[in-house]
């Protein structure tokens, strides 16, 4: 399930076969709401198919692909809350990664933290303008 995803692609395979476990496939329609701004987070998405809009009130921030992922800035904030609101523009499914498991994973393989805080340094400098 996740073999295929960039951010994992380095992991040995035991450790993407302990986080698969944690991991739960879920399915949105057209226009369905993953997440709004200002929820508590509980994990981060990858989309496998389809494709969710990141916005908020007025203003897209931008589009989320497969093999792409979401929800990942709440998880590394202070407050745990979301940033933004997240929809489905087609139907989509996506891989939920709940919070526990990656930092479990964070702590066995730390470069994977350091890759989604990478990340998140990029998409917030995106999201000043």
């Amino acid at each position: 399930m996740l073999e295929n995803i960039d951010l994992f692609s380095f992991l040995p395979k035991d450790s993407l076969a302990q986080l698969e476990i944690f991991c739960q496939e879920r399915f949105l329609n057209t226009g369905e709401v993953l997440f709004s701004k200002g929820e508590d987070s509980t994990g981060m998405y990858i989309v496998k198919t389809g494709k969710l809009e990141v916005y908020d009130e007025n203003k897209i921030y931008g589009y989320i692909n497969p093999g792409d992922f979401v929800g990942e800035m709440a998880l590394f904030s202070l407050d745990k809350k979301r940033t933004a609101s997240v929809k489905a523009v087609e139907q989509t499914s996506i891989i939920v990664l709940l919070d526990f498991a990656i930092k479990e994973l964070g702590q066995k393989h730390p470069e994977i933290l350091l890759q989604i805080q990478d990340i998140i340094q990029k998409r917030e400098t995106i999201n000043k303008y």
